[in-house]
């Protein structure tokens, strides 16, 4: 799932898991949805 997705569900209030391939990405998506 997109971060922008992901974003569209966190605004509308669904709960929102992110899986990525490592921490520093996980970390990335992370600051991108704040």
């Amino acid at each position: 799932m997109g971060v922008g997705i992901a974003h569209a569900f966190l605004i509308n209030g669904s709960d929102v898991v992110v899986v990525e391939r490592d921490s520093q990405a996980a970390i990335e998506a992370s600051e991108r949805l704040q």
